[in-house]
């Protein structure tokens, strides 16, 4: 029989420990593969993390049995002319999306000016005339004289500013001359001011107009929502926003209004004037807020 030499031994008995330990190293003990070809056999870190043996040509059956288990990547040999593979990365398990933040909406609903305008919602909405003052100008703020002093607002005198209009339908026969509060948080709003069957002929009010005792000839004063009779001024609740006050005067189709009297309520009060007959609106808005 003939002999082996001692390394030729050892390197067949290197082959054999790992092919029993599931390393199937088929193409070693190939008839093609070579010792030159089994040197270039990588080895894989095995899953217990210790280093695997960096060539099994080297090794001694002793050592080769000491070899931990881990699975070799495809032998690369000159016969095949295979390379060794590159490693593929793991795919990353998908992550969870973070959940989006709620849009914050930019202004607090609950609070002035609110977002309509009740005036674009009544009969005769788009038929206005020019509505003015000397002491107001459309959208400002309201001067401390119109400010409720009633309601301790600093400065205030509740006096109603001077105003004036033209541009109303001619077969007008009287006007109605009011300050309501679309801000108020009361559902309703807030009446500031109403003033009734103010005659034709007149078409100004001087400053202070809209005090409880009057200063029109012939205009009737009902109460506020405040429950006087008179103009009481602008009291926005603190850190409610800025209010809106809008003077409006109204174009009526009628010299007197029917079914309203000295007792009567500003709502009952605009519904008549939608049976009468409303012919046009003059309309200045002035603003308050703390």
């Amino acid at each position: 029989m003939k002999k082996f030499s001692p390394v030729a031994v050892a390197f067949v008995s290197s082959c054999l420990v790992f092919f029993h330990s599931n390393h199937a190293f088929a193409a070693v003990i190939d008839a093609g593969a070579t010792p030159e070809d089994a040197a270039l056999v990588p080895l894989e870190e095995p899953n217990d993390g210790t280093a695997a043996a960096a060539s099994v040509i080297d090794a001694t059956p002793e050592a080769a049995a000491s070899v931990p288990s881990g699975r070799p990547r495809k032998l690369a040999s000159k016969k095949n002319g295979n390379k060794l593979p590159v490693p593929v990365p793991p795919t990353p398990a998908p992550s969870t999306p973070a959940p989006i933040a709620p849009v914050v909406p930019p202004t607090d609903p609950t609070k002035a000016p609110l977002p309509f305008d009740t005036y674009d919602h009544v009969p005769e909405a788009d038929k206005k005339f020019t509505l003015s003052s000397p002491d107001l100008k459309d959208g400002a703020n309201l001067s401390p004289a119109q400010l409720s002093g009633i309601y301790s607002v600093p400065g205030g005198q509740d006096e109603s500013p001077a105003l004036e209009w033209s541009g109303f339908p001619p077969e007008t026969k009287s006007f109605v001359v009011t300050c309501y509060d679309p801000d108020s948080p009361t559902v309703s709003g807030f009446w500031h001011w109403v003033m009734y069957d103010v005659p034709v002929d007149v078409t100004k009010l001087p400053a202070n107009a809209g005090a409880w005792y009057g200063t029109v000839p012939g205009g009737l004063v009902l109460r506020n929502d405040a429950g006087f009779r008179g103009y009481l001024g602008a009291a926005a609740a603190v850190g409610h926003g800025l209010h809106r006050y809008q003077f409006v005067v109204t174009a009526m189709a009628t010299e007197k209004m029917p079914n309203i009297n000295k007792d009567s309520c500003p709502a009952l009060l605009h519904g008549q004037m939608n049976v009468a007959g409303i012919l046009g609106r003059g309309f200045l808005t002035g603003r308050f807020g703390r």
